[in-house]
C-alpha cells in the first residue's frame, strides 16, 4: 500500500469521500501508514480494510440529515461506541477461551471488515458532525436555513426567524410629478435571533425606493422609535439599533410608504438570512396589473385569496439580497414591453 497512488477520476467514491474532506489517496496513504507502522499486514487484510471504512461511510452518509451539529456530543457518542463495539468483541473471544490475535489471523477478511465498520462508522459520523457544526460561539441554526448554508451564513450573529411584509398599492395625489404615480405602502415585521452566546448590536437600515419617503411607525420589542428623530433619520434612510442580549429573540417592525412611477418596480428582501417569508400584496387600485419576478434560489408558494390580495410564501430559507421583485404596470400594458425582462404574472387583482 506504500507504492504510487493515481489520483482516481471524479465519480460517486470522490463525492463520496469528498463528503468527509478526503480524497482517495488521503484514505490509501493513511491506511498504507497505519498499517506499516503497527505491522497489521499479518492480522488484518489492507483491501478488506478501505472497502469496509468506504462502505460504513457511504452507510453513515445515507444518515447525515439526522447527525446533529453538536460535534462534542457526537464525538464523545462515537467514542464510546467503538468502544462497545470493540470491547464486546474482545469480551466474546474472552469467555470463548480464544485469542484475540490469533483469532484476527485466522478470520482475517471478516475481523478486519468488523473493526473497519466498528471504527470508520463512528469516526464517520462525528466528522459529518464536525463538518456541519455551526461555529462554537454560536447556537445552531434552523432547520431550513442549515439546508442552504454558506460559511458566511454560519457565523452570522442575526438571522431572521420570520419576515413578514404588508404591500399596499394607492393612487398617488402629487399633482407636481405630472404623469401617473402610485404610493407604495407596507408594513414589515422581523421577527430577529440574536445567535451568538455574547452581547451583539443589531443595527438595520430601512430605505425604501421611490420619492416621498414617508414613515409611520417603528418600533423594537413594542418599544417605539422616533422615526423622525435626527439620530435615526439620515439620507441613507431609517436606521434602527438593539443591543441584543446573547441567544436573545426580538422583534422589529416598520410602517411606511413612497412614491413610484407608472410602470414601477421595487426590490422585497432582507440583508439578513431568514428561515422564513412571507408576502402579502393587497388589491391594488383599479387599472393596475401586478407581476412579480423570484430572486430566490428556492420554490416560492402564491395563493391569491378571494378578495384579490395575494399571498406569497418562501417555502424554504430566504439568503441575504434574495427575495422578489415586485412589478406594476397599467393594465393591458404588456410586462416585457414596458419593463424589458421576463416575469411570472401573478396576475390582474
Amino acid at each position: 500500500m506504500s507504492g504510487d497512488i493515481e489520483p482516481i477520476p471524479e465519480g460517486f467514491l470522490a463525492r463520496l469521500l469528498g463528503a468527509y474532506g478526503l480524497q482517495w489517496t488521503h484514505l490509501a496513504i493513511l491506511s498504507g501508514v497505519v498499517f506499516s507502522s503497527f505491522a497489521l499486514e499479518k492480522y488484518l487484510n489492507p483491501g478488506v480494510w478501505v472497502l469496509g471504512v468506504v462502505s460504513a461511510f457511504g452507510l453513515v452518509l445515507l444518515f447525515e440529515p439526522y447527525i446533529s451539529p453538536s460535534f462534542p456530543l457526537v464525538a464523545a457518542l462515537s467514542l464510546l461506541v467503538v468502544a462497545l463495539l470493540l470491547g464486546c468483541a474482545d469480551l466474546i473471544l474472552h469467555l470463548s477461551h480464544r485469542s484475540v490475535p490469533r483469532f484476527v489471523e485466522h478470520h482475517s477478511p471478516s475481523a478486519t471488515l468488523y473493526i473497519a465498520w466498528s471504527t470508520a462508522g463512528p469516526v464517520g459520523c462525528a466528522v459529518l458532525s464536525y463538518r456541519k457544526r455551526p461555529d462554537v460561539m454560536l447556537f445552531p441554526l434552523p432547520a431550513a436555513l442549515a439546508e442552504s448554508t454558506q460559511s458566511a451564513i454560519m457565523r452570522a450573529s442575526f438571522i431572521n426567524e420570520t419576515v413578514d411584509y404588508n404591500f399596499e398599492l394607492l393612487n398617488a395625489v402629487h399633482p407636481e410629478l405630472g404623469d401617473r404615480q402610485v404610493i407604495l405602502r407596507y408594513e414589515l415585521t422581523f421577527n430577529v435571533w440574536n445567535r451568538s452566546r455574547s452581547d451583539q448590536l443589531y443595527a438595520d437600515l430601512f430605505d425604501p425606493a421611490g420619492s416621498h419617503k414617508r414613515f409611520y411607525y417603528a418600533a423594537v420589542n413594542r418599544e417605539v422609535r422616533d422615526h423622525d428623530a435626527p439620530e435615526l433619520r439620515s439620507e441613507l434612510g431609517l436606521r434602527l439599533e438593539h443591543r441584543a442580549a446573547p441567544g436573545e429573540r426580538f422583534q422589529v417592525v416598520v410602517r411606511a410608504e413612497s412614491t413610484f412611477g407608472v410602470p414601477g418596480s421595487e426590490l422585497i428582501g432582507s440583508y439578513l438570512p431568514s428561515n422564513n417569508m412571507v408576502i402579502r400584496i393587497h388589491q391594488p387600485p383599479p387599472g393596475i396589473s401586478i407581476f412579480t419576478q423570484s430572486l430566490a434560489s428556492t420554490p416560492l408558494d402564491k395563493n391569491i385569496l378571494p378578495t384579490g390580495d395575494v399571498i406569497i410564501t418562501a417555502t424554504k430559507a430566504v439568503l441575504p439580497y434574495q427575495g422578489i421583485r415586485l412589478f406594476w404596470d397599467a393594465d393591458g400594458r404588456p410586462p416585457e414591453r414596458s419593463l424589458g425582462r421576463e416575469k411570472v404574472h401573478v396576475g390582474v387583482i
